[in-house]
């Protein structure tokens, strides 16, 4: 999917130099405020953890608590909503190069779409995926290592780590989101641990420089070092930063990006990516005059829209256009002349500003994508769900899973019989009556003959017992012991043997699946445990 963001009356896609294109985004930047993610900010305090995964977590992989200042469509607190089968689903996020969990704070822009009002989503990245059923959002932060190359310790081994732990945690495939170089820090996560790639079922990239970031091309650097000097919080970390390894080794055609291994054949990866175009006309900034105009794609300002749509299984993309000119009002101020306009009458302004939905930092704000985004986490989910069970067949007091406390995974449902077993179900339609100690039988029966009966042996057949809330069970009371223990060894002893009578919680529906024969090789009864409804 290809989203123009702004109408263009005329589109002339004449070819240009690379030299030319790198010069035109030098001097853009010069003119920029930063390159970093908009609006990244710290985390807004923390609500409730759960469903996290505390083995897992720790400095570097937190569970992403939900923020009070994120609601629900209905104005109504976040809460954490499981599958239909009561599990979650964990979704990493990873940061990129000079990155922090502040990336994914971000709100979405609503306010330059075609769909939308004027305005800002009500809920952050974070609580977009919080509101999606099913999901536990967790966010993997190398920031104190966030200009090294991926293959440090702490960041592509680390991050193989940590997927394996949640695959464990919680026995589902974990789903990955990445930003940048959080991308190239996944692949090498594979590479570490190619058994991690079987743990995934996708990867989701937002501007992932796969074949690299044209910013190492000569003359940007100088650039951006201009800019750091001018703008940057901290001018000589950001100067060292964008001549440190990880600057050097994301540059296109660098020897460590060729090391890196593929994404692993078969997973699922989805490229986000933006695509800005900027025309330049007047008399031009390169080479003479251009009368017809020249068209420069620029990708996301940083990566190239083909270095971010390598490799991908799918890409969705947003496009931006805008018309550039150092000629525009002569006599202008130098800052004017400077001015990259949008062609859209709600756009003008800088490709890189905090309103430019294709720039790199903004790719996780734009509604297109973010969309994008949700649709293939909320696919994966519905792929996992298990079908739901037809139980019509199923007496209404039998219905739903039946599970041990002693084994809270130890489950099964009548509907999961009759699905396993065609053709069996309820003798008589499964209509229970009462008993004298106040439970209901039913019988289940695993083989009808073609008259409607039950002909399965005894080993095909079960009663099931239901006792319902406030219904007292005592296996002794029911079966007495008649005879001493020293009696004949055949002769019937009576009394219970096991006996589960302290397990059965009155204040719940409790289920009991009553032995074929009542006596066992003590010759009592056999008592059994029961199962609650979850």
């Amino acid at each position: 999917m290809t989203t123009s963001m702004m109408p263009f009356a005329r589109r002339v896609r004449r070819p240009v130099a690379t030299r030319a294109a790198v010069l035109l985004l030098a001097a853009i930047l010069l003119t920029a405020v930063g390159v970093g993610p908009v609006g990244a900010a710290p985390a807004a305090p923390a609500g409730p953890a759960e469903p996290g995964a505390p083995e897992c977590t720790g400095s570097d992989l937190a569970h992403a608590r939900i923020d009070p200042a994120d609601t629900a469509n209905d104005g109504s607190a976040l809460t954490h909503v499981p599958l239909q089968d009561g599990s979650f689903v964990p979704v990493v996020l990873v940061h990129g190069w000079r990155g922090s969990v502040g990336t994914w704070d971000l709100h979405m822009d609503l306010s330059e779409n075609a769909t939308a009002e004027p305005g800002t989503s009500h809920r952050s990245f974070v609580g977009n995926l919080q509101d999606v059923p099913g999901v536990s959002v967790f966010t993997f932060d190398y920031e104190g290592v966030n200009t090294s190359w991926v293959t440090d310790p702490a960041i592509g081994p680390t991050l193989a780590t940590h997927i394996a732990c949640l695959h464990d945690a919680f026995d589902q495939d974990v789903i990955v989101i990445a930003h940048s170089m959080g991308g190239l820090a996944t692949r090498q996560a594979f590479a570490e641990a190619p058994e991690t790639a079987e743990m995934v079922s996708q990867v989701i990239t937002y501007g992932t420089p796969n074949t690299g970031s044209d910013l190492g091309a000569a003359g940007v650097t100088t650039a951006l070092a201009l800019l750091a000097v001018n703008a940057a919080p901290d001018p000589d970390r950001t100067i060292r930063d964008l001549t440190g390894d990880a600057a050097v080794d994301l540059a296109t055609g660098s020897q460590a990006l060729a090391e890196l291994p593929e994404w692993p054949e078969g997973l699922a990866v989805h490229a986000l990516y933006g695509d800005t175009r900027i025309e330049t006309h007047s008399l031009g900034l390169f080479a003479g005059a251009h009368p017809d105009g020249a068209t420069v794609a620029m990708g996301d300002m940083i990566v190239p829209t083909s270095s971010a749509t390598a490799e991908a299984s799918t890409t969705d993309g947003v496009t931006c256009e805008y018309s550039y000119s150092l000629t525009r009002r002569a006599g202008e101020v130098v800052e004017e002349l400077f001015q990259v306009l949008g062609t859209d009458r709600t756009r003008a302004g800088n490709p890189i500003g905090a309103q430019a939905p294709c720039f790199h930092g903004n790719l996780m704000r734009t509604l297109e994508l973010h969309n994008a985004m949700l649709g293939y986490v909320v696919d994966d989910l519905e792929a996992r769900a298990v079908p739901a069970l037809d139980e019509r067949a199923v007496p209404e007091d039998l219905r739903g899973q039946w599970c041990y406390r002693s084994d809270p995974d130890d489950c099964f449902s009548f509907a999961e019989l009759m699905e396993e077993y065609p053709g069996s179900g309820f003798v008589n339609s499964g209509s229970g009556e009462v008993s004298a100690n106040g439970s209901y039988p039913y019988e289940y029966c695993f083989q009808f003959d073609a008259d409607g009966r039950c002909t399965a042996p005894l080993a095909g057949r079960g009663t099931y017992w239901l006792f319902p809330a406030g219904v007292p069970w005592d296996c002794e009371q029911e079966y007495p012991r008649t005879e001493a223990p020293e009696s004949d060894q055949w002769e019937y002893l009576g009394g219970c043997n096991p006996d589960f009578s302290d397990q059965h919680d009155v204040s719940e529906d409790r289920l009991v699946r009553w032995a074929n024969h009542p006596y066992s090789e003590s010759l009592s009864f056999y008592d059994e445990e029961p199962w609650y409804r979850r």
